[in-house]
C-alpha cells in the first residue's frame, strides 16, 4: 500500500474521533427582538427605543421553513455552544470530504 495512502487513512481516523467529542450540534443563529405589547398607552407604541426586551431568539430552517423559538438567557448560552459544535462538526466533515476525493487518487 502506498506510504500517501497509510497517511490519508491516518488523518481520516484522526478526524473520526474529533467527531466523538463534539457534543451536542444546533443549526441557526441566535438574535435578540424587541417588541411592542398590545396596550394603547404603552410609551412602545409611540417609542421604538422604549420596545420590551430584549429578548432572545435561535432562528433556524426546518423542511424549507424558517423556525423561530424564544430562548431564556440560559438557553442562550447552551445554544451558542451547540452553534459552535455544529461549526467544528462542519470543518471536520469538510476535511474528511477532502480526504475522500483524495483517496481516490489511489483506486
Amino acid at each position: 500500500m502506498n506510504v500517501n495512502k497509510k497517511e490519508l487513512k491516518k488523518n481520516y481516523k484522526k478526524l473520526i474521533k474529533q467527531i466523538h467529542g463534539v457534543g451536542f450540534v444546533i443549526k441557526g443563529s441566535i438574535g435578540t427582538v424587541y417588541y411592542k405589547c398590545g396596550y394603547k398607552n404603552c410609551i412602545c407604541n409611540k417609542d421604538k427605543s422604549k420596545r420590551h426586551g430584549p429578548y432572545y431568539v435561535l432562528t433556524k430552517k426546518e423542511k424549507a421553513k424558517t423556525i423561530s423559538k424564544k430562548l431564556s438567557k440560559k438557553q442562550v448560552d447552551v445554544c451558542k455552544t451547540y452553534i459552535e459544535n455544529n461549526k467544528k462538526l462542519k470543518a471536520i466533515i469538510d476535511k474528511m470530504r477532502t480526504l475522500s476525493s483524495k483517496s481516490l487518487d489511489f483506486e
